[in-house]
């Protein structure tokens, strides 16, 4: 995780669609989740997005506080 994102590689086995309907259009466009096959053209866009508002930041806090509190459960249930 670096500046509040995360990048989350899917296996290549699985099917982007089928990813994208398990986590919901809601949540995509909730987040503004971006999806992408070619790391370099990623890398070049991610240069050119202006700063997030602050309700950005703030959905982005919340998103990393879910996801420190899943890892949390996770370890615990193991």
């Amino acid at each position: 995780m670096d500046n509040g994102f995360s990048l989350y590689w899917i296996n290549d086995r699985s099917q982007l669609r089928e990813f994208k309907k398990a986590i919901t259009a809601k949540t995509i466009f909730k987040y503004r989740l971006r999806f992408s096959t070619d790391m370099v053209a990623t890398q070049e866009e991610d240069r050119t997005i202006s700063a997030l508002t602050a309700n950005e930041k703030a959905m982005v806090e919340k998103m990393s506080g879910w996801q420190e509190a899943y890892n949390r459960e996770l370890r615990h249930s193991a």
